[in-house]
């Protein structure tokens, strides 16, 4: 089997695999493993920029079978996530069967089931499957607007710090973490920062978040937390009161999309460093226009609007991504390609890492007879029962955001390993720079003492 992608998401695919024995090889194209989470990773696929966190907390960001320090803190830096992808690769022996410095250039089926897969330096191989896991967060998604702009534009998968924007006027146009974060750093050193917001967004403190988290509710959608959240404050229509709002409420419930998670943006806002606008409504020379009839003079735009899905590697025409839309059976499964999937395709907002561990354990259990897959046809009255469950969302000038989600995404209880595979791994020490894990106690085992701890 191969797996293309040696970040968070290839990770647990690989480790399943070799878990169950099975003869699997990665292909990185990088230096270095880690994905996204490598800064300036020399595969070009990562956006992470210098101050980047989490917006998921630690105890939701971590394999469940290898659990990450209490040092990291509740929201891991992107160096600690590296660090933390690095010692989970060394602590299951994942990094012998990766090739690094290796780029994918072309993915073809063959007639009796296998598949060929083309490297960079035109040698070809033969495998009985393959898992895409380059994940989603790659290939930016650009809006576009009526009229031209004439000052500079860049993308956030581009951004790493803010020094280049010294006084300068910026605006993020974008509804998501990445546009919150980069908005509330600009506004430190440019002259004025504007944020255009093109539907309404859901703010969350990370405060909060953390602290429902540990309170003990093990939901990506907290009611309690849904109530409370603020809706982020909207610029209004001149003249206009109360619900005369130009941009639409917010469009689905607490974390079924990405939130705003940020304990920063709020008070930037109050304060005046950070301006939020509604949506654009066209691009004039120097200036933005938005739909309030507002005009704005801007220098520079960084569009922080999301990504589509990308698959250059892939030849055959049976399987396209449109945007964020490919069709795919629980977010894994080709419906039309038999042996292929994909691994971190799907939105998570609570949290990725438990998610792919999980598919990671429901592809090893398809490739090795465990789990049957249902006939073509039924898979993809389940993708159509899942689009009509979670329609795209839309905004002004940009593309529909097709939602990475499934009616049924798979589940750890659902795909156990076998007694034989080796045990849970979980928080290890440091020494002599490397990370020790140890084993963790069954969750029974465990529970009980934690009973007899607080008595």
């Amino acid at each position: 089997m191969a797996v293309i992608g040696a970040g968070s998401s290839g990770f647990a695919v690989v480790n399943a695999l070799r878990a169950h024995d099975v003869a699997v090889e990665c292909f990185e194209r990088g230096a270095y493993v880690g994905g996204l989470w490598r800064y300036e990773n020399d595969n070009g696929l990562s956006g992470a920029y210098a101050s980047l966190r989490t917006n998921a907390s630690r105890l939701r960001m971590q394999y469940p079978s290898f659990l990450m320090r209490d040092s990291h803190g509740d929201f891991p830096h992107q160096t600690e996530m590296a660090a933390y992808l690095g010692a989970y690769a060394d602590a299951f022996g994942l990094r012998a069967l990766i090739r690094l410095g290796t780029t994918v250039e072309r993915l073809e089926p063959a007639p009796d089931g296998r598949w060929w897969v083309t490297l960079k330096d035109s040698s070809r191989r033969s495998y009985g499957a393959i898992i895409i896991a380059t994940e989603v967060f790659s290939c930016p998604s650009l809006p576009t607007y009526p009229g031209s702009f004439d000052g500079e534009v860049s993308q956030a998968h581009e951004y790493r710090v803010p020094a280049p924007f010294a006084g300068r006027h910026v605006l993020v146009v974008g509804a998501g973490p990445s546009a919150a974060e980069i908005a509330v750093e600009v506004s430190t050193v440019a002259q004025r920062t504007l944020l255009s917001v093109g539907r309404r967004a859901r703010h969350s403190p990370l405060a909060r978040i953390q602290t429902v988290r540990r309170g003990g509710c093990r939901t990506a959608q907290p009611a309690a937390v849904a109530a409370a959240e603020p809706d982020l404050p909207q610029a209004r229509r001149p003249g206009g009161g109360a619900g005369s709002g130009v941009v639409a409420s917010a469009c689905h419930r607490f974390l079924e999309g990405i939130p705003i998670v940020s304990s920063d943006l709020l008070p930037a806002v109050w304060r005046g460093d950070v301006l939020v606008k509604p949506a654009i409504e066209r691009l004039a020379g120097e200036a933005v226009r938005f739909v309030d009839g507002s005009e704005e003079a801007v220098d520079h735009v960084i569009y922080a609007t999301g990504y589509q899905i990308s698959l250059p590697f892939l030849s055959s025409p049976l399987l396209a991504a449109s945007g964020r839309d490919l069709p795919l059976y629980r977010r894994i499964a080709s419906p039309a390609l038999g042996g292929l999937y994909f691994a971190g395709f799907v939105d998570a907002p609570g949290g990725l890492l438990p998610v792919v561990e999980a598919q990671g354990e429901w592809i090893a259990a398809v490739l090795t007879g465990r789990l049957r897959l249902p006939p073509p046809a039924q898979m993809r009255r389940a993708i159509e029962r899942s689009r009509a469950a979670h329609p795209p969302a839309v905004s002004a000038g940009e593309p529909p955001q097709h939602p990475l989600r499934s009616a049924r995404l798979p589940t750890a209880p659902a795909v156990r390993r076998p007694s034989s595979a080796p045990g849970r791994v979980a928080r290890g020490d440091h020494v002599g720079g490397r990370e020790h894990a140890t084993p963790v106690l069954p969750r029974r085992t465990a529970s009980r003492l934690r009973r007899k701890t607080r008595s």
